[in-house]
């Protein structure tokens, strides 16, 4: 079963229900908080709640980086596009979603927005496994949540999302940039933080340049990516000496 799964596309298995993916062990790198509730009690809906509410709360706290709009927002129709575009579950701006609205005037208005709520927003695994090991919760047993950090060919792809703050309307490439990064120096078996003199731009900025030819696809987008993330996701190893001399 496991093989089969791992040669559909990555289309195909987000159409698999959340419970089947996390059972095969291919879930995505990036769940929401209402997916990672589910699946840590997936028989109760009480805790399922207690357990959104409270990531939700870490989240507003700035325990846990995440991705999106932790107090909801809405978008499409008379809001424009969405500034989030990796999170594309929603309620309609219908009487459903807003009990207070008029429901005939959004018809005749022809309200196609929708509300995402604090809920939909992504979370990475690595960052959530480092938030339960702050609060002495780690390793997660006995549940199908286990199975996000379970590795195999399907969920160690490199992701398009990586939770980091910017700005909404560039922030798709940029995270799939600077997650390029983070993929080439791990694969390479560096410290983010340490990079060590000459790896920038001989071995990191070359793997970017070949391996995700499409993002890198300009003179400076290598460049650009990594000043986004120097000192917050990646440094050299002599940090301050090479800011003042500018060295690779």
């Amino acid at each position: 079963m496991m093989d089969s799964l791992l040669l559909k596309s990555p289309e195909t298995l987000k159409r698999m229900p959340i419970n089947k993916r996390a059972e095969e062990k291919v879930l995505d790198a990036n769940l929401s908080i209402k997916d990672i509730a589910f699946l840590r009690y997936i028989d109760d809906k009480d805790k399922q709640k207690a357990i959104i509410n409270g990531i939700i709360a870490e989240c507003k706290a700035k325990k846990i980086t995440y991705y999106g709009d932790i107090n909801g927002w809405t978008w499409g129709g008379k809001y424009g596009e969405n500034p989030h575009s990796d999170i594309t579950n929603g309620k309609s701006n219908s009487r459903e979603a807003r009990p207070g609205d008029n429901y005939l005037r959004d018809v005749l208005n022809n309200d196609t927005s929708i509300y995402s709520p604090p809920e939909e927003c992504l979370i990475h695994r690595d960052e959530f496994k480092r938030y339960l090991q702050s609060v002495s919760e780690w390793p997660i047993k006995d549940c199908l949540l286990s199975n996000w950090w379970v590795e195999t060919r399907a969920n160690t792809a490199p992701t398009n999302i990586r939770p980091i703050k910017g700005n909404p309307k560039t922030l798709g490439k940029l995270q799939k940039q600077q997650n390029a990064i983070l993929e080439v120096i791990k694969n390479n078996g560096l410290d983010p933080m340490k990079i060590p003199d000459g790896k920038k731009t001989r071995v990191i900025q070359k793997d970017c340049e070949n391996d995700y030819a499409t993002i890198f696809n300009g003179s400076t987008s290598f460049d650009r990516a990594w000043d986004s993330g120097v000192g917050k996701l990646w440094q050299m190893e002599y940090h301050n000496s090479y800011a003042r001399r500018g060295n690779n």
